[in-house]
């Protein structure tokens, strides 16, 4: 195992969020975040306090899913967990015929109804933990793989920008690591109501072949961020014609 810290990462793009409603079946599937748990930036707060979490505020989005099958002679587990207060994990293991998937989403909803257009700068901080592993000489049908991505998601679920964390597979190598990770990301909240979700989203499957295994496990700890909400320049106009 090692501990490294990656350098900060700027997404940068003019990222509009539009759609009617915020939920939907993109990455990962719908994000549910119950109507009076959303963060709502009201009319008239045009240069909201930064957004400090976990804080006076805990996360909002922060659910799991999964599935087994062991099929007749083996065996299969999947667990997952994501708290309000910053930490999720997933984890897959097979063997012997067996499968599994897990998943987690963590992260934060906001809701745009000052009437104006929105910067949100904002900064993410966590530590993060993962294995890969499969039998030492997998064959075809064995195979274990881990993902994390950090996104930024509109109304429809759609990523208008992200990073890919952690995309690991057992073909590659059987591996495990620590590391610290700092992002940056920037866009634009449209009003009115529209909402953006800042999520981390973890995915880890097994799949094994008789008489082998594979296995994956995807952590986070310590989920820190900052969100800067002020007033978003206005639109450049068209040059007048000579």
């Amino acid at each position: 195992m090692y501990r490294a810290t990656t350098p900060s990462i700027g997404l940068a793009a003019g990222l509009a969020l539009w759609a009617a409603g915020c939920t939907g079946m993109d990455f990962g599937g719908e994000i549910r975040v119950p109507g009076n748990q959303t963060h709502v930036l009201a009319e008239g707060e045009s240069h909201p306090s930064p957004i400090l979490l976990p804080g006076e505020r805990l996360f909002n989005i922060h659910q799991t899913a999964g599935s087994r099958t062991p099929g007749p002679e083996g065996t299969a587990r999947e667990d997952a967990a994501a708290t309000n207060d910053g930490s999720a994990f997933c984890l897959a293991e097979a063997a012997n015929g067996g499968s599994a998937n897990a998943e987690f989403k963590i992260g934060h909803r906001i809701e745009n109804q000052t009437g104006q257009a929105l910067t949100a700068e904002i900064q993410v901080e966590f530590d993060l933990d993962y294995a890969v592993t499969a039998s030492a000489e997998p064959v075809a049908q064995t195979l274990a793989t881990a993902n994390l991505h950090l996104a930024v998601l509109d109304a429809r679920n759609r990523p208008v920008a992200s990073a890919a964390i952690v995309q690991l597979n057992s073909d590659m190598a059987s591996t495990q690591a620590a590391m610290s990770h700092r992002h940056r990301l920037h866009t634009v909240i449209e009003p009115p109501q529209r909402c953006a979700n800042v999520l981390l989203y973890g995915k880890v499957i097994g799949i094994a072949a008789a008489g082998q295994q594979a296995s994956a496990r995807v952590e986070i700890k310590n989920l820190r961020v900052r969100i800067d909400c002020s007033p978003a320049p206005p639109a450049s106009s068209p040059a007048a014609k000579p």
